[in-house]
């Protein structure tokens, strides 16, 4: 006699939507039926429906089933260590510091001393780097992100000795700190020249991002936040009292090769131009005056036929040519439409 135990994976022959499913005599046959063909998919399955099969994964390993709470808590006290022997500089030395140590002196303890006493306040710039982040940059932060997020996960870690829970060396506090000023230690803008910072205007951002990473990988925490305070963004009243150039904001856009808001830049606030006496020098300009040919006489003699063909030179160097705006679309006009001759036109009428 077969139970209401089914599996829980819908492609399964198995499941209960299945065209002849047999179902499972107990849990444990369940469990059987998930490792040995769902092994690979266990990680697929939601709290919800564990309860509903009564069943435990480990989020650990997602390779092992336990039949109870009790034992998947056996399991995790027996084969995943939840206690640490090793020091917090010791963690950020092995997990931070060894991709750097041939370029820079370790820096972590006195980086570690000003993360206990530091708080954090919300930094002086409204933007970072981030959207300058880019290919081997990209890859190059995210590479310390990770390092940074499996620092936080030992460290946080007990001690195996439950009388070094309170010590300096295994506190966790601080260095969970690090994940939330992230992005301003190393995404700071690049500060200006008048900043009081030496030489990083004229440093490209994948430089000073790159150098940036390894003031963090040594633990020079404090340089890095201090050179990030430097930049400080304007606030909404400065602006309105000192509003900047338009016209160098917009040079700058163009520079960038972003013309849409070099355009918006220079044409967004353009006023109402007055209709008065003043704009008479501007409307000349614009439109000179007239060379006052008789466009439409030479129209009218242009198409009369003549039979009689002239031979003296001198009545032809007298005829002025005029084109017209409006002769000119009519001849475009009147074009046909096939391919312009190549370079070998030339050749092809001679074999002709």
């Amino acid at each position: 006699m077969y139970t209401n135990l089914f599996c829980p994976f819908t492609c399964c022959p198995q499941h209960e939507g299945a065209e002849k499913p047999r179902g499972m005599v107990s849990k444990h046959t369940l469990r059987d039926h998930l490792i040995k063909c769902h092994q690979e998919e266990l990680y697929k399955l939601n709290d919800n429906e564990l309860e509903s099969i009564d069943l435990h994964i480990c989020r650990q390993c997602d390779d092992h089933v336990a039949t109870s709470a009790a034992r998947l808590r056996n399991h995790i006290k027996t084969k995943h260590i939840q206690t640490r022997k090793t020091t917090n500089q010791q963690i950020v030395t092995s997990k931070l510091y060894n991709p750097v140590k041939t370029a820079s002196l370790n820096h972590w303890e006195a980086g570690l001393s000003w993360l206990d006493s530091f708080q954090p306040t919300p930094p002086t710039f409204r933007q970072s780097l981030i959207s300058k982040v880019k290919f081997e940059i990209e890859d190059a932060v995210l590479t310390l992100f990770e390092d940074l997020i499996a620092v936080c996960v030992e460290v946080n870690k007990d001690p195996n000795n439950s009388e070094l829970i309170d010590d300096y060396n295994y506190k966790r506090e601080h260095i969970w700190k690090l994940p939330f000023i992230f992005e301003q230690l190393i995404l700071a803008p690049k500060p200006r020249a008048n900043s009081g910072s030496t030489n990083k205007n004229d440093t490209s951002i994948r430089k000073l991002i790159y150098h940036r990473i390894r003031l963090f990988r040594s633990g020079q925490l404090q340089q890095l936040y201090e050179e990030s305070c430097l930049v400080h963004s304007r606030s909404r009243s400065s602006y309105i009292a000192t509003p900047p150039d338009k016209n160098a904001c917009a040079q700058e856009a163009a520079d960038n090769d972003n013309f849409g808001a070099c355009e918006k830049r220079l044409g967004s606030d353009l006023g109402i131009a007055p209709l008065n006496d003043t704009n008479i020098p501007i409307l000349e300009k614009l439109f000179p005056k007239s060379l006052e040919l008789n466009l439409r006489g030479l129209r009218r003699g242009r198409g009369q036929k003549k039979n009689t063909r002239s031979t003296t030179t001198t009545r032809a160097n007298k005829k002025k040519i005029v084109f017209t705006p409006t002769e000119v679309i009519e001849h475009l006009s009147r074009l046909r439409r096939h391919k312009a001759p190549g370079v070998y036109q030339v050749s092809k009428t001679k074999n002709k």
